[in-house]
């Protein structure tokens, strides 16, 4: 079977997977790249970016899956703040 990011990047969490490939799946405006992902007990977190269209921009969505919901974030950031991502609200 050919591993693909989202088996490396997620392990064995179905409902992360499940949020990640939603994403990726269903925004067809905004091609996201995976940027990071994790899973602790029944909470489940997944961050992207994406090139937003001006030079030096980049979006970034953080996406959360726990028992109370899904709830997601969206922003604009320069892609070179390495530290944006960890800054965002959920």
């Amino acid at each position: 079977m050919e591993k693909t990011i989202l088996t490396d990047a997620l392990g064995s969490c179905a409902s992360l997977k499940g949020l990640v490939a939603a994403i990726l799946r269903t925004d067809t405006y905004i091609r996201w790249e995976l940027v990071s992902a994790s899973c602790e007990g029944e909470r489940c977190r997944a961050e992207f970016v994406s090139p937003s269209g001006e030079p030096g921009l980049e979006f970034c969505l953080t996406a959360e899956n726990s028992p109370s919901g899904l709830r997601s974030h969206i922003s604009i950031r320069c892609p070179d703040d390495v530290d944006a991502l960890n800054k965002l609200s959920v």
